[in-house]
């Protein structure tokens, strides 16, 4: 067949190769067509694959792409409809696949066919109807040979014909629900871990990713692929499969994937079926589903049935139900709150009711639930508690849970815990008759009154007790130690406080610097960093220090590590002000020494030569009492005027060459 170019004045050339045509079925044949212009003689190969019944043909172009052959979209606009000439006004006719009939009774215009309820239409109809048997054995055939693109065979299937003088209803339920019935059960959809699979099987379904947008298909698919990669559609044909598919199709929107989550039921279930038992894991999972869900379809978070975000025991829960928790309530405290549900009615454990501190998620502000609002609730059951004159054993044990934490935080304990008296728990966290039978006989012995009889009542290690000369001594002393180490438990919160906000504001800052690679570590230093061009390693140690000190303190084992290592070792120290810390705030108050190792040196010298054992010589403290101290539990205070003043960026600098 010639077709004259007018505007180019060629003649382009289409001559069927039938050396090159192969026969597959006595449906299907691959047709070879060499098309050339008057200009060029050379011959492109444009392949066709057929399934014909003689008098119809369907058929769709392949199209080699580099060792994959792909079903070729055909343009906008192009003819549909052939009799054997295009009939042009039938370019947009809703059918998948070209459609070839030389029985079809055209228009007189020849801009398509008669399809009304008339002699003519009915002809043409029948045509139709026996395309859609051969367009099965296609469907099948473009399977079995591993051609890509395959959703285009489902092109059109959603949508309703706008045909003038059409039965609408003959063209659905004749030619395109057919199609739909037989086209979902036929392996079409290339799953990147099953390979080619169909839409619908027996026990099975692929989970097509459905919004209206894009970017959150592209989310979903990711999210997706990590618990149900099996069932899903390539990644880059998520968008073609969304646009072609219609109504009843399997398809996922967030709706579907909440309500899967949610039927779980709590975290421990869910990291079973997907994660195998990887909590960690889930839990960042599941934070991505919650940012995403938060973002798009915020109300499915409060929806029966589709509610996703677990409590602080893993429990799915809905939004309106929790509360954030704001980090500062140790888990002991929600310990003891919980305990007194025992004894007092109408308390829960506010780890039901708290937003697991994993999951990211915006709530109003009377949404927050701080160690403030615990410490007011323990309090005052606390209180109505101590009354009890008698308290039995599963009661003194939470007195002295409360009591253990109170000690250990005397910071806390000061600023939340105002109105309870630790004396009173103590008191009735003791054996009462126990103790003052002890009282009493300490009292005697020290009078000189204490009988055989007395003594007899004692176990060995408080009659040693009792006959230690020193004994009142020993009582001094441990009251000092415990007033000495009160005031480092003290001081250490302080410092921890704004320490660990200053250490967080260093590790971002140094983190958006592609130079290096930060690691917070315990022990001898807070961080080492890497520079990345060597591997060189840097030590620093962070201190938080108040305006007024003129001292700063470091560990003998932080002065050791110093003095090892004396040009990689910084000594970083920050004064908190009173203003607000952010990171300007470091980069412009933060000073670092980076010759602490050297300055220390005839120091560390001089402890590690007391330190050791010299001619079968070694220190050790004079009375047992003392030796609970840590052996060689000491620090070295360094006036803060020899220290240098490097600012944050001279460092960096110093570190980066």
């Amino acid at each position: 067949m010639n077709i004259q170019d007018e505007i180019s004045n060629t003649t382009i050339r289409y001559k069927k190769a039938d050396s090159k045509t192969k026969l597959i079925n006595e449906r299907i044949k691959e047709v070879v067509i060499e098309k050339s212009t008057s200009d060029n003689p050379t011959h492109e190969e444009i392949k066709l694959l057929i399934s014909s019944d003689g008098s119809i043909d369907l058929g769709v172009e392949v199209e080699e792409f580099g060792e994959i052959n792909l079903i070729k979209e055909l343009p906008e606009h192009h003819p549909i409809l052939f009799c054997p000439f295009p009939l042009i006004g039938g370019n947009d006719f809703p059918f998948p696949v070209v459609l070839n009939s030389e029985s079809f009774i055209p228009k007189e215009e020849r801009d398509g066919i008669w399809l009304a309820n008339t002699v003519e239409g009915q002809v043409n109809r029948e045509i139709f109807e026996n395309a859609v048997e051969l367009f099965e054995p296609l469907a099948k055939q473009i399977s079995d040979v591993g051609l890509k693109n395959t959703f285009l065979l489902l092109d059109t299937l959603k949508d309703s014909p706008q045909v003038p003088d059409m039965d609408k209803t003959w063209f659905e339920e004749k030619i395109q629900n057919p199609i739909k019935s037989f086209i979902l059960n036929i392996p079409l959809v290339d799953n990147p871990v099953k390979g080619r699979i169909s839409i619908l099987t027996e026990n099975t379904r692929v989970m097509f990713p459905s919004n209206p947008k894009e970017d959150i298909r592209e989310e979903m698919w990711d999210l997706m692929n990590e618990i149900m990669s099996p069932l899903l559609p390539p990644k880059k044909e998520v968008h073609s499969w969304y646009n072609v598919l219609w109504e009843k199709c399997p398809k996922m929107s967030l709706k579907h994937l909440s309500k899967f989550i949610s039927s779980k039921g709590d975290v421990h279930t869910l990291s079973q079926h997907f994660f195998g038992n990887d909590e960690g894991k889930t839990m960042i999972w599941l934070n991505k589903l919650v940012s995403l869900i938060s973002k798009e379809q915020e109300a499915l978070l409060r929806e029966a049935g589709t509610v996703i975000l677990p409590n602080q025991f893993g429990q799915f829960k809905d939004k309106d139900e929790l509360y954030l928790d704001d980090d500062t309530i140790d888990e002991e405290l929600k310990d003891i709150h919980a305990l007194t549900a025992k004894f007092k009615n109408g308390i829960t454990d506010w780890r039901t009711e708290l937003l697991d501190k994993r999951i990211y998620l915006e709530l109003p502000l009377n949404k927050t639930r701080t160690i403030e609002d615990i410490s007011l609730l323990i309090v005052e059951n606390i209180k109505g508690l101590l009354h009890n004159d008698q308290p039995p054993n599963e009661l003194q044990d939470l007195f002295s849970k409360l009591l253990n934490w109170l000690n250990e935080n005397p910071y806390k304990r000061k600023e939340y815990f105002k109105g309870l008296k630790t004396d009173t728990l103590l008191y009735k966290t003791a054996n009462e008759a126990k103790l003052k039978q002890f009282t009493e006989l300490l009292r005697k012995d020290r009078e000189g009154e204490i009988s055989v009889e007395d003594l007899a009542n004692l176990d060995p290690s408080k009659v040693a007790m009792l006959n230690d000369p020193n004994l009142e001594l020993k009582l001094r002393l441990g009251e000092q130690a415990l007033k000495e180490i009160q005031k480092e438990k003290e001081e250490f919160e302080f410092k921890k406080q704004t320490g660990d906000l200053f250490e967080k504001l260093f590790q971002q800052i140094i983190n958006t610097d592609n130079r290096f690679d930060i690691q917070k570590v315990d022990g001898e230093q807070d961080f080492i960093v890497t520079r990345l061009m060597d591997s060189k390693e840097f030590y620093i140690e962070m201190k938080s220090i108040k305006p007024e000190e003129h001292k700063i303190q470091m560990t003998h084992k932080q002065a050791k590590k110093a003095y090892q290592f004396p040009t990689n070792y910084f000594l970083c120290f920050v004064p908190n002000n009173g203003s607000q810390i952010d990171d300007m705030y470091f980069k412009n108050y933060a000073r670092f020494d980076g010759s602490i190792g050297k300055k220390l040196t005839d120091k560390i010298t001089k402890a590690l030569a007391f330190e050791s054992s010299e001619n079968g010589v070694t220190v050790e403290f004079e009375d047992a009492f003392l030796q609970q101290y840590r052996k060689y539990r000491y620090k070295f205070l360094i006036e803060k005027r020899i220290l240098e003043q490097e600012t944050f960026e001279t460092f960096k600098n110093r570190i980066a060459t």
